[in-house]
């Protein structure tokens, strides 16, 4: 069907494990039958809705089931918002998890950048304000794609360019699903109120770097994780990249995980759950079934748009048919 062919595209344009592993799922047919399974449910009842506007002189003859409706509605609202949220884990696996490195001037960003990357893609000086603008690279760690961005440091200026790329600082903090917080010192009340406000909504690590040079000090938040690390001396890099991975808490990834990472899927799922919404909402106002199974196929339309498969009479007429003569 059309999303399994989707799948072909994304398996062949895969980098890593882990695109690697949700193409093959979706090749296989694993999102595909989940959906089919709901719609075929969901039809099989918005028939027998349909069906009765054929008996509309008998108000009170119904043909479908109104409390086995709501609880199949209710699933499918429970279903389809599972699978609209892996959505955000979709994309960051199939675009990489972009991952701020952020602090002050001359804590060592630039180097924790090159020691991850295995390279020298920034420059490093004891000059402060050297990064002006954000460098970005990517690496697979565990067969999951991190998007670094080294970002300028934060300190007070009244150099132009440098007060720019403070302000794409905060911009890539935005962005970003996981910050690094580099530090070589104790951290003020100050500093922690300010990141952990701009942080709000993402995982913080805070890196102690230095830890071969820089007096030991004791971090007042220990409820954020940390790692302490030297990244010129490549010391504790390792549990570094491991904290990275228990951070991201990627979900592990078999053949047969449905994770969503088409842009195109994804909408499809949100315009059915808004039309599920209306169909709960006329169930509480005890509109008539017409009105309700409008609203159901539409998000049958949705489901089908997905795989490619769109709602037909002749699909309501075998339902019927089914229901009545076979039994089934």
């Amino acid at each position: 069907d059309l999303s399994q062919a989707e799948a072909v595209a994304d398996l062949i344009a895969s980098t890593n494990k882990a695109t690697h592993t949700m193409a093959m799922s979706q090749l296989k047919g694993c999102f595909s039958e989940e959906l089919k399974t709901l719609r075929a449910q969901l039809l099989k009842l918005n028939s027998l809705l349909e069906l009765e506007l054929d008996f509309s002189d008998h108000e009170e003859l119904e043909f479908a089931d109104r409390t086995e409706l709501l609880d199949l509605v209710n699933r499918a609202v429970s279903k389809i918002s599972s699978l609209a949220k892996s959505f955000e884990t979709g994309v960051a696996l199939k675009h990489g998890i972009p991952v701020a490195i952020v602090g002050k001037t001359n804590v060592g960003k630039s180097s924790l950048l090159n020691i991850l990357l295995h390279e020298d893609k920034a420059i490093i000086s004891d000059v402060h304000g050297t990064t002006r603008d954000t460098i970005e690279d990517s690496i697979d760690i565990d067969g999951v794609t991190f998007r670094f961005i080294d970002t300028a440091g934060i300190r007070q200026t009244t150099d132009t360019v440098e007060q720019i790329g403070i302000t794409r600082t905060y911009n890539k903090i935005s962005e970003a699903s996981i910050v690094l917080w580099v530090v070589d010192q104790q951290p003020t009340e100050a500093e922690y109120s300010d990141m952990l406000q701009k942080c709000e909504g993402k995982k913080l690590i805070i890196v102690k770097n230095k830890c071969d040079i820089a007096p030991s000090f004791t971090l007042s938040h220990t409820d954020i994780p940390n790692a302490e690390i030297s990244a010129k001396a490549n010391i504790g890099i390792d549990a570094l990249t491991a904290l990275l991975i228990q951070v991201a808490d990627i979900p592990q990834l078999t053949e047969n995980s449905i994770i969503v990472n088409n842009i195109r899927h994804y909408e499809a799922l949100t315009r059915a759950l808004d039309h599920l919404s209306r169909v709960r909402e006329a169930f509480d106002l005890g509109l008539s079934g017409d009105l309700i199974s409008e609203d159901l196929k539409l998000v049958l339309i949705e489901l089908g748009d997905i795989t490619g498969g769109a709602i037909s009479s002749q699909e309501t007429l075998n339902n019927i048919f089914r229901h009545f003569c076979v039994g089934k």
